[in-house]
């Protein structure tokens, strides 16, 4: 019996400052990598850092220390700067790019720096605001520190289509196939 594919069973991944629940599961951490997720959310601002993930199969999930792998296969999976074969243009207040970019936010007392960084080595193209959210399904890594950093670095895939557009202090994050 075939089943429609949105019927068919999801596996979710949800982490919210320290606490990380992987399909029903709950951690602990303040450390979380994600490796190729069909789906992610990621809003950052000054309450807190919270993540959504989904996975079509069910994902490995491996503790180490105070972080968590969770992948769809069991393989150690962590991309490089010099890796990224994407290219990322900028506009006033947004950025269009495609293929393979590395995007990096980090909270700092008063407000958030988002860049993203591309083919490009050592050009680094920023924005600020005071909340940043993401979303997509064209992820290959997702890593997020939680409480006490509050950080997130997504690379995205090859075939990927990013817009990022800055409307007042929130910055928007669309990641597409």
């Amino acid at each position: 019996m075939l089943i429609p594919a949105s019927m068919k069973e999801r596996f979710r991944i949800r982490f919210e400052n320290n606490m990380c629940d992987v399909d029903g599961r709950s951690f602990n951490s303040e450390h979380v990598v994600l490796v190729s997720p069909s789906w992610t959310k990621i809003r950052m601002s000054d309450e807190g850092i919270y993540m959504e993930a989904e996975y079509e199969s069910p994902p490995k999930t491996n503790s180490y220390g105070n972080h968590i792998i969770v992948g769809a296969t069991g393989e150690k999976y962590l991309p490089v700067w010099d890796s990224l074969k994407g290219e990322a243009i900028a506009e006033e207040d947004k950025i269009l790019g495609k293929g393979e970019l590395g995007i990096r936010a980090s909270a700092n007392k008063h407000y958030i720096t988002l860049e993203v960084l591309d083919k490009n080595k050592g050009s680094v193209l920023r924005l600020y605001g005071n909340e940043v959210e993401l979303e997509g399904d064209a992820i290959d890594f997702v890593n997020v520190l939680g409480i006490h950093y509050q950080s997130f670095y997504v690379k995205t895939a090859r075939n990927s289509k990013t817009e990022i557009i800055r409307e007042n202090d929130k910055i928007k994050i669309k990641i597409s196939k």
